[in-house]
């Protein structure tokens, strides 16, 4: 027998008393084994479901085609009839470790410097609800089940590859791929690959290429799983989870579960432009210009409310830029810098020497703010020759 103490919120005695009160149990540890003895088949009984439905789904190969009238109508239907349970699971919840702690202290409250555009977070999101709907069509409306990490991942991929085969090639798309990764075909055209001689080669190192892009991709905009650390619960890092837009458990068989947060879903739920433009073809969006506003004005202020507000740092440089009429490169170096140096505390040079606070890295951090900040088209950026200036919107 182990002697357990325990500390537990009114609320739960409160509940614990009024089960005692029901005459089915004795005292207060009855009610606390009975709970974890329940907890613990149904957690196992889950877990059997999910690793069997896994199995037949790879059995039966099934794959999403990104192009044509399908993922429009699969989204569509997703979104009139099936209805997110956000019901938390039993399972060890996993923790995503702070920005100082994942990329220093230069990095500390600041999103990621290559986390460079919005737009791949909302793709990935489409695309969680498009496998979403097609592993639990036979279900019906409202069910939802957590998803194994590493089979989100194959067909995130698959996904992903598709899509940007659908719109490489196309200049006027160029901006849309930004972050994306790159294809075999763009790569066998790099003067790297290009220089090799044989073909049989030029193939082989062009499509490595291509799979080093794509888990580039994943691991930074989706997510992926860090080293283990004694006694601390599985860690995340990638943008989505940073950026609060899903969560993730471990389960008893040390697998890793994921889904959408409240916040995620929101996101995903926007009316996005994408899902016509994917449904309707190429050469409908080009007569329309609408991929200019691939991130509609909803989503923009949802970004900017939901998701830079989680970084205080970002969002104290973000409000400085926002209130400018204009800037020059170096006028947005100089307000990135001196909100940097004020809020982590910096007086001299042996301060910046200490930290890597060199103009350098900064000049890049301050130009990435930018660069999303024009995504969003808050910002027009306008060269004259090589000076560069942006304008406000």
């Amino acid at each position: 027998m182990v002697h357990v103490e325990y500390n537990l919120p009114d609320k739960v005695m409160q509940k614990i008393k009024e089960l005692q009160e029901t005459g089915e149990f004795e005292e207060e540890k009855e009610v606390i084994i009975r709970a974890i003895n329940n907890l613990y088949e149904r957690s196992s009984d889950a877990y059997k479901e999910i690793e069997e439905e896994a199995l037949e789904l790879k059995k039966q190969g099934k794959t999403l085609r990104m192009h044509g009238e399908s993922i429009e109508k699969e989204i569509k239907r997703f979104m009139s009839e099936v209805r997110l349970d956000m019901s938390r699971p039993d399972f060890g919840l996993c923790i995503v470790p702070d920005t100082k702690e994942l990329y220093g202290q230069i990095n500390q409250d600041l999103i990621w410097t290559f986390y460079n555009r919005f737009f791949p977070l909302k793709m990935i999101l489409l695309f969680f609800l498009v496998s979403q709907n097609i592993k639990f069509e036979n279900q019906k409306a409202g069910s939802k089940e957590n998803v194994l990490m590493e089979d989100f991942v194959v067909e995130l991929a698959e996904h992903t590859k598709d899509f940007v085969k659908v719109f490489s090639g196309e200049k006027f798309f160029e901006k849309l791929l930004i972050g994306f990764p790159t294809t075999k075909e763009k790569f066998l055209e790099s003067p790297k690959v290009r220089k090799i001689r044989r073909k049989d080669k030029k193939i082989e190192k062009a499509g490595e290429l291509e799979k080093t892009s794509m888990n580039r991709f994943i691991s930074q905009f989706f997510g992926r799983v860090l080293a283990k650390k004694p006694n601390t619960p599985t860690r995340i890092a990638g943008a989505c989870f940073e950026m609060k837009l899903f969560e993730a458990w471990e389960t008893p068989n040390k697998m890793i579960e994921i889904r959408l947060t409240e916040l995620g879903e929101r996101f995903a739920l926007l009316k996005s432009p994408m899902i016509e433009l994917l449904g309707k073809g190429i050469e409908l969006d080009i007569e329309n210009n609408t991929v200019m506003k691939h991130i509609t004005d909803e989503e923009r202020e949802f970004i900017l409310k939901e998701i830079i507000s989680q970084f205080t740092l970002e969002e104290n440089i973000v409000k400085k830029y926002l209130k400018e009429d204009r800037m020059s490169v170096d006028e947005i170096y100089k307000i990135f810098k001196d909100e940097q140096e004020w809020y982590l505390g910096v007086k001299n040079d042996k301060d910046r020497e200490d930290l890597g606070l060199t103009e350098r890295r900064m000049r890049i951090q301050s130009g990435t703010i930018m660069k999303r900040l024009e995504e969003l088209r808050y910002f027009n950026r306008e060269q004259n020759g090589r000076q560069v200036t942006y304008f406000r919107n």
